[in-house]
């Protein structure tokens, strides 16, 4: 029990280190800018990520719900402080990849551009000034439009791949780290439904794995799975492994 616990510290610590040198190297689910008046929820998602030594590939799904009226709505999928690029970064609207996915750079918050909400007749709601930005601890997002009519639902799957993030431990060596964050779709309406988040070892054995967060975990062969269900997310999938 003793190593156990030790072993668990030594992690904990490679985990800190990780986080305080910017390795969390992805910022995860898409968002909404205005997650305080957005009517569409996030039913459910299906993240499905090969971790391999050298690259990690990422296919996420989310099923969307529009429960206002019909929009236009805008969508967001953050790059990590410490990223270069998402790279081949591409977005399917039911199953049809989409062309206008822009890069919006994250300004200071005393000069972004926010809406201003009023209320108009019979007490709704109304947007009074159109421009506003995506926030957060994130320099740069990649932002897309979704067109959404009254009560629709849309499958938005994301794919694109990036590197893992290297730890140089001088008691250990060099160790890999890598995170996909949940903690954006919390911006969406109500909660989760459900959300299963499945790491498919690519190259890495079993034995490789050192750590994974949230410790509720379940393996099956070369396989890694989170399920989820009615939660509003606030803790991130981790993984540190050997390279």
């Amino acid at each position: 029990m003793m190593k156990q616990n030790g072993k668990r510290r030594w992690l904990a610590a490679v985990c800190i280190c990780a986080v305080a040198a910017g390795a969390l190297i992805v910022r995860g689910d898409i968002a909404t800018p205005r997650p305080r008046w957005s009517e569409v929820r996030m039913e459910s998602e299906e993240v499905n990520i090969k971790l391999g030594k050298k690259k990690v590939y990422v296919e996420a799904l989310f099923n969307m719900h529009n429960t206002g009226s019909g929009s236009k709505v805008r969508f967001g999928y953050p790059l990590g402080l410490f990223e270069k690029e998402l790279n081949d970064f591409k977005v399917y609207v039911e199953d049809k990849e989409i062309d206008g996915v822009g890069t919006e750079k994250t300004e200071e918050k005393k000069n972004s551009p926010r809406p201003v909400y009023g209320r108009g007749r019979g007490g709704k709601q109304n947007v009074q000034s159109e421009p506003y930005r995506f926030s957060g601890p994130y320099k740069e997002w990649k932002v897309f439009n979704v067109p959404f009519k009254a009560d629709e639902k849309k499958k938005i799957k994301v794919s694109y791949w990036v590197e893992p993030a290297v730890i140089d431990n001088t008691s250990h060596g060099k160790l890999n780290f890598y995170a996909y964050t949940l903690v954006t779709g919390a911006t969406w309406k109500d909660t989760i439904k459900k959300a299963v988040i499945n790491v498919k070892l690519d190259g890495v054995a079993a034995g490789d794995i050192l750590q994974t967060l949230p410790g509720d975990s379940e393996q099956k062969g070369n396989t890694i799975s989170w399920t989820m269900k009615d939660f509003k997310p606030d803790k991130n999938i981790e993984i540190v492994y050997k390279p």
